[in-house]
Order: structure tokens, then sequence, then C-alpha cells
């Protein structure tokens, strides 16, 4: 599949990530977002956005647009969904919902979403997420101190 089916990857993008020897959405979904990072010039929410979506068309290659318009946007939200409370079925009701929208089978996208649960790259984006999100509570303002590490963020 190639790396502009991915949302916001135009042909630039994708001449870049071929430098780092990506060369198609499976390639991004397996690469090291580390290396991403340091290797590439784009914002550690854009990989990680990128790298979320490619998860998703990769483990679920036949109805990822369907799940696209639902609003699940990667592997991550979809993976959010193996916690989920159960139904009569043992399945959560939105994966039944899903399942139908999707045209799959709901036993089949429930096992794929608690998969994608403790799937190793899956929280490893996931943790490259929550790193942003705490980069964002402790990076300063213009005219603040950096806070130290055991320092907390002052309250709104």
């Amino acid at each position: 599949m190639p790396l502009t089916n991915i949302r916001g990857v135009t042909t630039l993008i994708e001449d870049r990530f071929y430098e780092e020897g990506i060369f198609d959405v499976y390639g991004l979904a397996m690469a090291n977002p580390f290396r991403m990072l340091v290797q590439t010039p784009y914002d550690k929410r854009q990989i990680a956005a990128w790298m979320d979506e490619a998860l998703l068309m990769t483990i679920l290659p036949q109805c990822w647009a369907a799940l696209q318009a639902e609003g699940i946007t990667g592997a991550i939200d979809l993976a959010l969904y193996a916690y989920a409370e159960t139904g009569e079925a043992g399945v959560p009701p939105v994966i039944e919902r899903l399942a139908e929208r999707g045209r799959a089978d709901e036993l089949l996208l429930f096992d794929a979403v608690k998969r994608m649960a403790q799937d190793t790259q899956v929280q490893l984006i996931w943790g490259l997420y929550q790193s942003i999100t705490a980069d964002e509570q402790t990076r300063p303002t213009s005219g603040e101190k950096p806070l130290a590490s055991s320092e907390k963020p002052p309250a709104a």
C-alpha cells in the first residue's frame, strides 16, 4: 500500500521516507519512531499520527477505510476498545457497530482489537503520544524558566 494513502503524506514526504528506507505503509507502521524523530524534520505529533494510522491500515487492511469513516483514526483509537464493557455476545457493543459498518466479523474484529492493545509497536506509539502530552504540560511559555523534573506545572 503506498504511503500517500496516509492522510497528509504527500509525494514529497513519501520521497523523504524513501530516503529512510520506508517504501510502503507497512514499512512506516513498523519503523522505529525514535529514529524517525531524529532522522526526519517532522513534528513528533505528526510522526506518531502517521505511524498510528499506518498501523491501523496494516493490521486491518480490509476495513481500515470504513473504520476511519467512523472516526477511528488509528490503531490506538481502536485498541482502547479492548477494555470496553462487553455485551451479551461477549463483544463490546461499539465493536459490534464498527464490525457491521466495516463489513467485518465482530468476533474477529474484537480479537484484532485485543491484539492491538497488546502489540508492542502500538504501545510504543501510544507512549510517544503520552510523551507529547507530558512535554506540553512542562514546556515553559515565553519568559518562564523550564520546570525541574520534580516540579509540577502551575494550576490553571
